[in-house]
């Protein structure tokens, strides 16, 4: 079984000014599409609408992600028919309060 870190550093690890332009922009236009929030134990729910350009947005923002959060785990769930999107956001308990001011609009942080 995998175990997690025991203390993990919660802090971008993009070094390109260039590629955190493009993250933040990207999140920027994705974020305010969200339809629904779910929180789960250990990080986020966000429902998107199933357009192929948010697909393709979303797949963009997880690549950078990936770099930039090492310490998260991200799922992305694509509903038959062109339905909804589901972008799981997952880590650390003590992540999660960094999970929630990143990627949930309207959440304080």
């Amino acid at each position: 079984m995998l175990s997690e870190p025991e203390q993990a550093v919660f802090a971008c690890a993009l070094s390109a000014p260039e590629l955190r332009a493009r993250r933040n922009d990207l999140a920027r236009d994705l974020f305010p599409s969200v339809s629904a929030v779910v929180e789960l134990p250990d990080g986020y729910a966000l429902e998107f609408p199933g357009e192929r350009h948010r697909l393709l947005e979303l797949a963009e923002l997880v690549a950078f992600e990936r770099e930039c959060c090492p310490f998260l785990r991200f799922e992305l769930d694509c509903a038959p028919e062109s339905g909804p999107l589901l972008l799981r956001v997952r880590g650390p308990q003590a992540a999660k309060e960094f999970i929630a001011a990143t990627f949930v609009p309207d959440a304080p942080g």
